[in-house]
């Protein structure tokens, strides 16, 4: 399958398709789906379990703000609710095609339903289903409710829209008075599974709407002539807007009228903050985040090096970004939250945020995770969010607790601190399991590549190898030289940093034989390059013993076969093994028969066919 499954994200395997804790949900090739579904989500109903599959920062909490939802896709707060308990808080849509409103006693009621038909309703979402309501916004002084959806019409084909709902004006109410749809804009476009339409903003009486290339061809990005790839921007009412770069008449079918921006592929993230434009955008194994600026084309032609083009910052591995929300300076988030860009995560499953000056144009510093999924086989895509009057609210896709999706609630407030933090899940240890992750998060591959594994690596470096070959062999003849050996008696003899602290490992490395010499030496020549040669050119990247350990096991090929080091092993529990030892002669002992069997009766029907 093309490297762009999920409708939320940018892969050849969508994060929607992993596994849920243990066991195999896999929305696209497992049979029963909506079983295992409510049985994955059935481990999480007992008292506060789901709360295991989180970390976020010290000292914020972590609720269930509301439940009652399946597959949510954005969330959108009313600015100024009114102070009754039945008024509207917030909305949320789901991806079938319902919206549903919260009031502030937290009831959870349809706003809407019905507008949006496919054959796809009672299924899961997946392949040639992962389409439907995506995008969510509202314009509070007349009171619309904007949303954005992919539909089937008549014809069965795909195809784009936005509706409006008429509302209370200031306050919202709990019905829509009226609805309008802008489907003459989008009709002449089809639309495809997750390159569909996706968020919407409303900024200075004018509507931004993102949408995807189409799952089609990129050079629907490049032509302003379609609606696909591309920034719009629109009346409230569904107009075009006569100052648009590519503006020519009035005329509602004609793509150019709307173009603010083109050359996009699946920019599913979007939030305007004072007139800027800031889109985090879905590309094949890369994902970028950029300011958006009028009448510009940002080049999507089908490659990942174009995903790169006036990128403000490059996600090497994709994030899967979908909703997007603009922490402005706030009372309920540290000063240090202020004034960043937050991102919900398909493929990471979380909250990234993104300290972005908009003023200035330029990162202030590197993005990172704000809340993340604590479970390493867990995947549970997180889509909606938008910051609530009192901290950061969003959604997973997946139901949370009692087979209910759920609305989730991210607070600063150190006395009921949620107990498992990022700085927990970023233990070293942690790390130790994947060294090419290591070397990947410490910028080795700007150097150095490795054969077979990172051909696209720096050449500033020597070419590394895996397991054995030329790098081994070089190595090999320097550590078991007699000039060597002597070489490190005299560091011994050196009573200054970095030599005198390194005293123990040469030491170590002199009685280790073979593959384990081999081993300490890379692991205390990652950690400090000159602990046995005064000279090196090699900079101290400032890791700990756990990480050059970890880059040591991935680069001898242990880490491929299990092969920790026996300090790893033994905070292993001794069970395990034994456990799997249990269950691999359980599986000879009842599948060798079988297979018996079977050979037998294949047998059979050969020699009947033959007769």
């Amino acid at each position: 399958m093309h490297k762009c499954c999920g409708i939320y994200r940018s892969r050849s395997v969508t994060r929607l398709a992993l596994a849920i804790a243990a066991g195999a949900l896999c929305l696209g090739s497992v049979v029963n789906a909506d079983l295992q579904l409510d049985e994955s989500s059935a481990a999480t109903d007992s008292n506060d379990n789901w709360k295991n599959g989180w970390a976020v920062p010290d000292g914020f909490s972590l609720a269930i703000d509301t439940l009652g939802y399946q597959y949510p896709t954005a969330i959108a707060f009313v600015p100024h609710p009114g102070d009754d308990p039945k008024d509207p808080l917030y909305f949320v849509t789901e991806l079938r095609g319902t919206i549903k409103v919260i009031t502030n006693d937290r009831t959870v009621t349809t706003f809407a339903s019905g507008f949006l038909q496919t054959e796809f309703d009672k299924e899961l979402p997946r392949g040639e289903s992962e389409f439907g309501l995506a995008g969510l916004c509202l314009e509070p002084e007349r009171g619309y409710v904007f949303v954005t959806f992919t539909y089937q019409d008549d014809q069965n084909v795909l195809r784009n829209n936005v509706m409006r709902f008429q509302s209370t004006p200031g306050t919202f109410s709990l019905e829509p008075t009226s609805r309008l749809a802008f489907t003459d804009t989008f009709a002449r476009d089809e639309s495809g599974p997750s390159h569909q339409i996706g968020p919407c903003n409303v900024h200075e009486n004018q509507l931004y709407v993102s949408v995807g290339d189409g799952f089609v061809s990129p050079l629907n990005s490049q032509n302003i002539d379609s609606t696909l790839g591309k920034i719009l921007r629109m009346r409230l009412d569904g107009a075009p807007v006569p100052d648009n770069p590519f503006y020519e008449d009035a005329d509602k079918t004609r793509a150019r009228n709307y173009v603010w921006a083109y050359g996009l592929r699946n920019p599913f993230s979007q939030s305007v903050v004072n007139g800027h434009v800031m889109v985090t955008e879905n590309g094949l194994e890369r994902d970028r985040f950029l300011e958006v600026r009028k009448g510009r084309n940002y080049l999507w032609n089908g490659s990942d090096e174009s995903i790169a083009t006036n990128a403000a910052y490059v996600f090497l591995d994709s994030m899967g970004p979908v909703q997007m929300d603009y922490s402005a300076t706030s009372a309920f988030f540290p000063d240090e939250y202020a004034d960043q860009f937050f991102v919900a995560s398909s493929s990471d499953s979380g909250v990234t945020r993104i300290n972005y000056d908009v003023q200035d144009g330029m990162l202030v510093s590197m993005p990172e995770h704000f809340v993340a999924a604590a479970e390493g086989e867990r995947t549970d895509p997180v889509l909606g969010l938008a910051f609530g009057p009192d901290g950061l609210y969003f959604s997973p896709m997946l139901p949370v607790k009692d087979n209910q999706g759920a609305v989730l609630k991210v607070q600063y407030d150190p006395d009921k601190a949620h107990d498992f933090t990022l700085a927990e899940l970023a233990d070293p240890v942690a790390l130790a399991e994947d060294g090419k992750e290591v070397m990947r998060q410490n910028g080795c591959f700007g150097c150095h590549r490795v054969t077979g594994e990172f051909e696209l690596g720096g050449t500033n470096g020597p070419v590394l190898d895996r397991g054995s070959g030329p790098m081994f062999d070089r190595i090999t003849a320097r550590i078991n030289s007699a000039d060597y050996l002597q070489s490190l008696r005299a560091l011994d003899a050196r009573d200054e940093e970095p030599f005198n602290r390194y005293k123990d490992a040469r030491a170590a490395l002199v009685r280790a034989q073979g593959r384990e010499r081999i081993k300490i030496w890379l692991t205390y020549h990652i950690l400090e390059p000159r602990f046995d040669k005064p000279y090196s050119t090699m900079p101290n990247m400032g890791l700990n013993e756990v990480e050059a350990e970890a880059i040591a096991r991935y680069l001898l090929g242990e880490d491929d076969g299990g092969g920790l080091s026996q300090s790893i092993k033994n905070m292993l529990p001794e069970p395990r093994y034994r456990h799997f030892a249990y269950a691999f002669a359980a599986g000879l002992v009842i599948g060798l028969p079988v297979l018996v069997v079977l050979w037998i009766v294949g047998r059979a029907w050969a020699r009947r066919r033959q007769s």
